[in-house]
């Protein structure tokens, strides 16, 4: 077998591996984070998301 087939495999079972064993901290890392950022948003009531969105399709 050549050198740079192994070195592919090995590459992928290491991001293989990585995935599987922080796969699911990571996605709650990252909800946690957008849960954190609406709530941050809600603080500044000008810059909420329906207000901004609502205001970028009808602007009065």
């Amino acid at each position: 077998m050549r050198p740079e087939i192994t070195r592919r495999q090995s590459a992928e079972e290491r991001i293989a591996r990585f995935a599987g064993e922080s796969g699911i901290p990571l996605l709650r890392i990252g909800l946690g984070v957008v849960y954190l950022w609406f709530g941050v948003l809600k603080l500044f009531p000008a810059a909420a998301p329906p207000k901004i969105s609502s205001n970028a399709r009808c602007p009065r």
